[in-house]
């Protein structure tokens, strides 16, 4: 009876540790997926911005080529440092 006891004792710690270790590498690979979302999440922003900072970009120098109004090197320089304030 003793034996048995404890061969079943046994084999309840090892079904109980086999879960824990399935539980943990389920936890681990959320972690990564977790991880990886946000880090593509981040690259995606980092793109849009930089493809409507460049499209903005763009049109200020199609506006300033177009334009047949002489203007200042200091008007210029203060657009060009106020873009890049707001950019």
């Amino acid at each position: 009876m003793n034996r048995l006891r404890t061969r079943l004792t046994r084999a309840f710690l090892i079904e109980i540790l086999g879960f824990v270790c399935f539980g943990i590498i389920l936890s681990l690979l959320q972690l990564n997926a977790t991880n990886q979302y946000k880090d593509i999440t981040i690259n995606m922003v980092n793109e849009y911005h930089l493809t409507s900072t460049a499209y903005g970009l763009i049109s200020e120098y199609n506006e300033y080529a177009l334009d047949s109004t002489p203007t200042s090197i200091a008007v210029d320089k203060a657009s060009i440092e106020t873009n890049e304030k707001t950019n």
